[in-house]
Formats: structure tokens, sequence, C-alpha cells
């Protein structure tokens, strides 16, 4: 490789290095042009690679997953935080695939969740993207239940979505 060849890769690397870092839970898609926005589909990026409280979304949320395989559920983990409001409001969830109303499920109370939603026949047999709005029932601002100084309206943090076979 010729020195100007060897000079422009590692001046490409060291861009690359110096990236901010930003990502969507695991397993949830974005188009090209959403890389780099803090807010996509109602789901707040985090711009923390080591972001524990990723990602907050707001009541509803719209995004893609990939289905590379047969599966019978689409698995969708989230977290409510350990706050009086969760205390005495069970959170619920609303789902649709691919503009299919999947159901609302309730009820959940603070802690770590995961919402499993039967796919349709058609849908658990076939590959691609599929689209799903995810839609709660509650929002709470982190700086009015004295969290932190976050004053974004939140119903959840999506931690991953996957598809298992049950």
């Amino acid at each position: 490789m010729s020195a100007v060849r060897t000079a422009a890769l590692a001046a490409l690397l060291a861009l690359g290095a110096c990236a901010p870092a930003w990502r969507l839970p695991d397993g949830v898609l974005a188009d090209p042009a959403e890389r780099g926005k803090l807010l996509v589909g109602g789901i707040y990026a985090s711009t923390d690679p080591n972001d524990p409280s990723c990602c907050g979304m707001q009541r509803r949320a719209e995004f893609d997953v990939e289905k590379d395989g047969p599966a019978s559920d689409l698995a969708i983990q989230f977290y409510l935080p350990d706050i009086p409001f969760f205390r005495r409001h069970a959170q619920s969830a609303g789902v649709a695939l691919d503009g299919r109303p999947q159901g609302t499920r309730c009820c959940f109370g603070p802690g770590m969740h995961t919402l499993l939603v039967r796919l349709p026949p058609a849908l658990a047999r076939s590959d691609g993207r599929v689209h799903v709005v995810l839609t709660m029932k509650y929002a709470f601002v982190p700086k009015e239940q004295h969290i932190n100084g976050d004053v974004r309206s939140l119903s959840a943090i999506l931690v991953q979505t996957d598809f298992r076979s049950l």
C-alpha cells in the first residue's frame, strides 16, 4: 500500500474513532437518515454507548425490527423505574405489527418486563422488516419524580427487541 493510501486510511480510522457514540435499543433499526438524531420515532437515542438508561421512549414509539427466520413471538423488553407514580399506576402497552393491532397488555409495575407478542401466522413464517407501533398508557417526567433533571416526557426505558420461537 502506498504511503498516501496508508495515511488516508489512518485518517479515516481516526475520524471514525472520534465520531460521537449513538445507539438505539438492541434490535431496533434506524434508517440511515435518522442516525445521529436524538429522537427517532418516539425513542430517545443515547449518545453514551454504556448508557444504562438507553433508551427512553415517549408514549408512542414507531420502529422497525428485522426478522430473519421463523419465530412465534416478538419480545419487547422495557424497564419502568421504581418511582411512586408506577407504584400507584400500572403501565399498559398496546402493540401493532405492520399496521395490525395485537392488543393491549396490562398491568406492569416498576421493574424489568418482557412483553411477548404472538405473531400472526403469515408474519411468523415470513422474513424481513416488521413495523412496530408501541403505545404506552402513561408517561412521567423524571424531574417531577425527583429522578434527575430530565424534563422529557417518558413512558418507559425501551431496552431491546428480538424474535423468539416458544
